[in-house]
């Protein structure tokens, strides 16, 4: 089928020829795997970033939370029910508000 598309259109010819050339060249083309690498990793890093970043802001959230909830005397258990922090971590946030 590319062969018949490259017979019947320049401009596919003109593209294979220089698909061809390039495939052809291991320099350029491991230049272009790198690039291409680059181009992914620096994708999975942005992912990453904005993961951790939507997780601190949970985080800080449910701080909060456990913060407030401790204000009013809820019980450690409760708070740690409601947020999902751990009673140690409940336990820590009373001490740093005291």
């Amino acid at each position: 089928m590319i062969n018949e598309l490259v017979e019947r259109e320049d401009v596919f010819k003109m593209a294979y020829e220089e698909y061809s050339k390039i495939s052809a060249d291991d320099l350029v083309r491991e230049r272009i795997e790198a690039h291409e690498k680059y181009l992914m990793d620096q994708r999975t890093r942005e992912r990453i970033a904005r993961e951790e970043g939507m997780e601190r802001g949970v985080n800080k959230t449910k701080i909060e939370m456990a913060q407030k909830a401790l204000k009013k005397r809820l019980s450690i258990e409760d708070i740690a029910d409601l947020t999902g922090l751990s009673v140690e971590e409940i336990k820590q946030i009373g001490n740093t508000n005291t």
